[in-house]
């Protein structure tokens, strides 16, 4: 099964590998799926102008959002999971994945109840 893992991977640490984002995958390619890692937050960081929280939220969001739609339309998942960007979900990204692979279904996971 195609998974494609929308998550924050962080790996300036140590500790990386302990993180959710790292379990989460190891396990599901130990269960033999293909999975496709996607950091939400890395390339919103990475094709925003200036690198302050205000404007890599109002600039980088449509890049990445650009990005993830082409990635999802040419890797073609049977799953997507949204698990870092869950708090900047919004309908218009979740139509836009929709459309990209219209038969994959999609699961938004959730750490915190708000």
């Amino acid at each position: 099964m195609r998974i494609y893992l929308i998550e924050d991977f962080k790996g300036n640490s140590p500790r990386a590998s302990l993180t959710l984002a790292h379990r989460l995958q190891k396990g599901l390619i130990r269960a033999g799926h293909d999975v496709f890692c996607f950091s939400y937050r890395d390339i919103q960081r990475q094709y925003s102008l200036f690198h302050y929280n205000s404007f890599v939220k109002i600039i980088g969001k449509k890049a990445a959002l650009n990005i993830l739609v082409s990635q999802i339309r040419n890797y073609q998942p049977d799953i997507i999971i949204f698990r870092a960007a869950v708090r900047k979900l919004d309908e218009k990204m979740i139509v836009q994945a929709k459309k990209a692979a219209p038969n994959a279904t999609i699961v938004c996971l959730s750490a915190s109840m708000f």
